[in-house]
């Protein structure tokens, strides 16, 4: 399994919530290790550094947890075979969705 490519920021803004780190961190905490490689993570444009930069700051993230995740939601998301412009990412396949659409010929319901 490569490395996804991301687009647009939601990944990373969602790494930087779950980490502990200053920008959403339970009790305000920081630390300036897995700061810093998220930090190089998100503003890297080469592939290969973002990779080394993420699993680094995985690392980091398990041997200092700010807190112990307890669910993960595991869903099955379910869209018409009409709709299109659904591109999946890393954080799903909802980012994207004031981009959908169904095309004309494929319309079942139509205002009016």
């Amino acid at each position: 399994m490569g490395v996804k490519k991301l687009s647009g920021r939601r990944a990373d803004e969602e790494a930087a919530k779950n980490s502990g780190n200053g920008l959403g961190a339970p009790e305000g905490r920081r630390r300036s290790q897995a700061d810093a490689l998220l930090e190089q993570g998100r503003t890297s444009c080469h592939e290969e550094e973002r990779k080394k930069s993420y699993a680094r700051f995985q690392e980091v993230l398990a041997e200092d947890q700010p807190y112990v995740f307890l669910y993960f939601r595991d869903a099955l998301p379910v869209v018409s075979s009409r709709v299109r412009g659904i591109v999946p990412a890393p954080s799903g396949i909802r980012y994207n969705f004031n981009e959908w659409y169904v095309p004309t010929h494929l319309q079942r319901y139509t205002a009016g």
